[in-house]
């Protein structure tokens, strides 16, 4: 049974959203009345498959939330008010069942209108009227889709709206957050993220976004098609040409024709996608022939560097396939923008790797980690790829790469930053987390990031206790005490996090009282096996975050080799139970990390 502190949060929040976004008026005609309604779902069957299901998507809500079974009719007749879910260039109109003029709206926007006419929602896209009825779900009638094994759905014998209209143009056209929860592609559109791993849709069909993902510079030139021949096409490091762990010989002009080769073999196959990837590898290793070394130092840097030979092969391509498009990373040693033109088809996607997550770009201006990089260098490459491209998307980093396990306490950063990147005119974001992979609050990370890619205003703290009432249910008192024992230890200006911390801020103190209130939660739901689960799965991270400090000599007060002992047999018994199988990026197979223990 939902707690009734968390119906009040929905309730709350749905009712300002309404207060604050529109102006209202009385309602005219309640949406549903005790199990009636004055109104139709308008049927348009020219519509396609994808629209069918936006609109039994709508009706399925309605009745689960009102227990009425919306109509659908092709014309409206007598006193029925119609309810039109369709795009922008629908043969639908106003004087048949298209209430108001149809506007005009971008690929991405959405228009909702209910008035005297009726209820409509429009996109400029069939992508685009799905996300509208989601947000008039979510944001209007209160549903929630919270991790893929906990929704909430209100219950409700009458659905009754204001006058408005809403109008929504997307803060990013890539919205992306990578944990456990987006791999489940339905919570991942009832989110509206574009997450990278599944298919999109367009008025072509379906297709993927990227192909490949990233670091495609041997699939473009495989070494095991060409090294054995031409070992020139790749780097010349110490006077011997390799491709492990190396990169293209980018000023070779073979390099460049078989790249472009193949990116035109990809087109013209049954391989469909936004964007082509040409990306170096994910190491550095760079080229050091005279030829690579020239163009460097004529292209300022490798940045401009890479940056030519992406130009280059791309332009080819174009020339057969004008309408193809392209990303590269700026990444590492090519993250600051050269000083030289971009091709308007390829999309950057910079990245924010080794900054400080403890902190917002826009409020960290001092200190700087292990790798010696002061937020404020981020914000002037991030300036600078502005004024080169028009469409910029950030990856950006939120997981500890060593120790996925190990508490992240990133929130004070989580909205900030996407904030920022929306001011700065960025299109797009991927929040990396742990992928497939378990971390801390994985499932409550997903969630939060997803609502601030969408809503970038909301605040990243309470969604972070919305989220936490619904999903830890009773314990969540104890999980939020939690959470704010690790907010305090990033209150210090001197606090940084990284995507290879080790969270070195974790304190004694911490570790102790932090097991206590994750012990009271466990005690409070005890006879509940799935809040049980959730709230074991955040122990064992703590336990981890444990046994890590306690090698370190962050020793626990008053604890004995038996009481750690102990603690270190549960966090097995943990893992094995809730079969956790990598604990990092790199060799991180949690069998060998027990074996160690």
């Amino acid at each position: 049974m939902k707690s009734l502190l968390q119906k009040t949060i929905v309730r709350a929040l749905l009712v300002i959203t309404i207060l604050n976004l529109f102006q209202c008026k009385e309602p005219n005609y309640p949406l549903v009345s005790e199990g009636q309604s004055n109104y139709v779902l308008i049927l348009d069957k020219s519509e396609s498959e994808f629209m069918m299901e936006v609109l039994a998507l709508f009706r399925n809500y309605i009745e689960q939330i009102s227990q009425y079974d919306m109509l659908m009719v092709e014309s409206v007749s007598n006193d029925a008010i119609p309810i039109v879910i369709t795009t922008s260039d629908s043969n639908l109109n106003a004087s048949g069942t298209l209430p108001g003029s149809s506007p005009l709206l971008r690929t991405d926007d959405f228009l909702i209108r209910n008035n005297e006419e009726g209820l409509t929602i429009i996109g400029g896209s069939e992508i685009a009227t799905f996300n509208g009825v989601v947000h008039f779900l979510g944001d209007y009638l209160g549903c929630r889709w919270y991790a893929p094994d906990e929704n909430f759905t209100p219950r409700q014998s009458t659905i009754a709206l204001p006058y408005f209209e809403y109008r929504h143009t997307p803060s990013f056209e890539y919205r992306d957050v990578h944990y456990p929860s987006s791999f489940d592609s339905t919570w991942s559109v009832l989110n509206h993220l574009t997450p990278h791993h599944r298919t999109v849709y367009s008025e072509e069909g379906s297709k993927r976004l990227f192909h490949p993902y990233t670091h495609s510079f041997f699939k473009l030139v495989p070494p095991r098609d060409h090294f054995d021949a031409h070992p020139e096409y790749y780097s010349l490091v110490a006077d011997k040409r390799t491709w492990q762990n190396g990169q293209l010989c980018l000023s070779n002009a073979n390099v460049r024709e078989v790249a472009s080769n193949k990116l035109m073999s990809w087109l013209n196959s049954d391989v469909s996608a936004e964007y082509f990837s040409i990306d170096q590898m994910d190491h550095g290793r760079w080229c050091e022939c005279s030829g690579c070394r020239q163009l460097i130092e004529e292209k300022n840097g490798l940045g401009g560097y890479v940056i030519d030979f992406v130009d280059d092969v791309s332009k080819q391509v174009q020339d057969k396939y004008p309408d193809a498009r392209f990303t590269t990373l700026a990444y590492l040693n090519t993250e600051e923008a050269p000083s030289i033109d971009l091709n308007t088809n390829t999309t950057i996607r910079l990245c924010r790797w080794g900054y400080c997550n403890a902190h917002a770009l826009d409020e960290c201006h001092h200190h700087q980690s292990f790798v010696n990089k002061p937020s404020a260098d981020f914000r002037e490459n991030l300036y600078k790829w502005k004024n080169i491209t028009d469409r910029l998307y950030i990856w950006d980093y939120h997981i500890d790469f060593s120790n996925y396990l190990m508490p992240y306490p990133n929130f004070r950063s989580m909205g900030g930053n996407i904030g920022y990147y929306r001011n700065q005119g960025v299109a797009g974001v991927f929040a990396q987390g742990s992928g497939k992979d378990y971390s801390q609050f994985a499932s409550m990370n997903a969630w939060v990031l997803s609502r601030l890619l969408w809503h970038t205003d909301l605040d990243a703290y309470r969604l972070r206790e919305e989220f936490c009432h619904a999903y830890y249910k009773e314990a969540s008192r104890y999980i939020l005490a939690y959470l704010e024992l690790l907010d305090e230890l990033m209150n210090s200006s001197d606090a940084y996090l990284i995507p290879y911390s080790g969270m070195s801020a974790l304190s004694a103190s911490f570790l102790m009282e932090g097991e206590s209130f994750l012990d009271d939660a466990l005690e409070e739901v005890k006879n509940d096996s799935v809040l049980t689960a959730r709230i074991e799965r955040e122990l064992l991270c703590h336990q981890f975050a444990q046994i890590e400090k306690h090698t370190e000599g962050v020793k626990f007060k008053n604890v004995s080799r038996k009481v750690f002992d102990k603690v270190q047999t549960h966090f097995i018994h943990l893992v094995n139970r809730h079969q956790i199988s990598r604990f990092r990026e790199f060799n991180g197979d949690i069998k060998y990390y027990l074996d160690a223990s």
